[in-house]
């Protein structure tokens, strides 16, 4: 027995329900609505590298640091068979994306523990991607043996274990060291792997990394600075979560209190889907820093946050590839201050709140719902008619 249910028609019963329920509606935009170098370096110090040097050296195409740039930004892609319909989708369209300077991917590539099978089958997916790959690891990619317990569960590696299986994501993404900066459109990119050999928690900074990050942050001081990182920062978030927090908590939260050109932080872990609280709310910034979360590549609706940089400023949208359009309600810009002194990380620009285009981004918003309450709802009646 088969049983279809047309995406159209549900989605309008549904919005009849929501608009007969208006302050639900009213209420949606606080949860969540309204709504950017150094060529890979090793564990020493910070040199300094023009743009088109850094840039070659990745095997990519050169670029100005005063020119625009667009990054496509993916995460915890966890390639698999079940998965594999939801990662061919992101890759056909973040090629279909125009302008994008290169794909930056935020680490969980890979599906479970990392196996050398794992990677050949991320390296097959990646090599599918048009654009310029950059990654950092996550703890799927490094984290465990190669192999599971007699009850099926991960077992934690030896450090030797997980230092060539960093050696290992470098060599799938072509990348020279775990850890790097690039500077393009007017911004400072560090790339920060959560590599630590010897934690108890699942994402910690090693101590050459946070010597990197402090030594590459001492060495620009006045340029707006984007992180890439597994982990989201600590506190960026509400929600409970058994994964951990980002570590050393502390010692990342001083050293970005002093560095205040630090603006945003980019990052997966958590899974957290466009639509759910904080995907995009006032808890996403922690002191100077917004948190941008990026959602996984599951289910059949995978998500892109696309960094359009500029020197003097940097938008974060959102795309939803099962419409092909951006999503206005998560669209967020930061501004950056001119100043003969210290330059600031960007200001967050405030949303204005003009009728028609407030409605707009309400009813965005509402479809975005919909449309997960369709999928969630789909599998349940596929689960009921054994489909």
């Amino acid at each position: 027995m088969k049983f279809r249910v047309p995406r159209l028609i549900f989605i309008l019963f549904l919005l009849g329900i929501g608009l007969v329920t208006a302050p639900w509606l009213a209420s949606a935009q606080d949860e969540g609505i309204d709504l950017i170098d150094q060529p890979a370096m090793g564990e020493g110090g910070v040199a300094a590298f023009s743009v088109q040097k850094s840039i070659q050296a990745q095997g990519t195409v050169g670029a100005d640091l005063s020119s625009d740039v667009t990054i496509a930004v993916a995460s915890d892609l966890h390639v698999r068979d079940a998965n594999l319909k939801a990662n061919r989708r992101l890759v056909e369209a973040v090629n279909r994306l125009p302008q994008v300077s290169f794909v930056a991917i935020t680490g969980d590539l890979c599906d479970k523990i990392g196996t050398e099978e794992e990677y050949q089958r991320l390296e097959k997916l990646l090599a599918g991607f048009e654009d310029p790959l950059l990654a950092v690891p996550g703890n799927h990619d490094f984290m465990y043996r190669d192999y599971f317990n007699k009850n099926g569960d991960k077992i934690r590696g030896t450090p030797e274990g997980k230092r060539a299986k960093l050696e290992r994501f470098c060599k799938a993404l072509k990348l020279k060291s775990v850890r790097y900066a690039r500077k393009m459109g007017g911004h400072l990119l560090v790339f920060l792997p959560t590599d630590e050999l010897d934690s108890k928690p699942l994402t910690e900074l090693s101590e050459a990394t946070m010597k990197f990050f402090r030594e590459t942050l001492a060495a620009n001081p006045k340029m707006p600075t984007i992180v890439f990182c597994h982990a989201p920062l600590a506190k960026s978030y509400e929600r409970e979560t058994n994964l951990g927090v980002l570590q050393p908590e502390n010692r990342i939260r001083e050293l970005l209190k002093d560095n205040p050109q630090v603006f945003l932080w980019v990052a997966g872990h958590l899974h957290i889907r466009a639509g759910q609280k904080d995907f995009h709310s006032d808890a996403n910034k922690v002191g100077n820093v917004t948190g941008i979360h990026v959602s996984a590549v599951t289910g059949d609706t995978p998500w892109i946050r696309v960094l359009k940089l500029t020197p003097e400023a940097a938008v974060v949208r959102t795309y939803n590839v099962e419409t092909k359009k951006f999503i206005p309600a998560y669209e967020r810009t930061f501004k950056h201050r001119e100043s003969s002194g210290t330059t600031p990380g960007g200001s967050e620009s405030p949303k204005t709140d003009d009728g028609l285009k407030s409605l707009q981004n309400r009813i965005d918003a509402l479809f975005e719902k919909l449309e997960q309450l369709y999928d969630k709802t789909c599998k349940l009646l596929k689960k009921l008619f054994d489909l």
